[in-house]
């Protein structure tokens, strides 16, 4: 019984220590959500503290072959750093648009 209480309580731990994924970001008195453009996060945010590429694959087809893969740009996430009493947020942006915000870690 013990030992299910512990799984359980450390299972439940987990859950809260995870990823977790929002709809807004809020950068001081305004904020931007999933929808709103990238030309709106950086006016209403900034600069981020770092961009990443997203890179992604599509297969190359001639007739009905697939003769190979062809990578491209994707889009980008962007991480704004609001210090160590709040978290790392990541911004997924696609076409232009944002299409996730998620925390990450804490920030420093």
């Amino acid at each position: 019984m013990k030992g299910a209480l512990l799984f359980l309580a450390m299972t439940t731990m987990l859950c809260f220590c995870s990823r977790a994924d929002a709809d807004t970001f809020r950068c001081g008195a305004k904020t931007v959500q999933v929808g709103d453009s990238e030309v709106s996060l950086s006016n209403v945010c900034g600069e981020p503290a770092r961009k990443v590429d997203i890179e992604g694959s599509r297969s190359v087809v001639s007739g009905s072959r697939v003769i190979g893969k062809a990578n491209y740009h994707a889009g980008q996430k962007w991480y704004y750093n609001k210090g160590p009493k709040d978290f790392i947020y990541v911004i997924t942006i696609l076409d232009g648009t944002i299409t996730s915000i998620e925390t990450a870690e804490r920030g420093y």
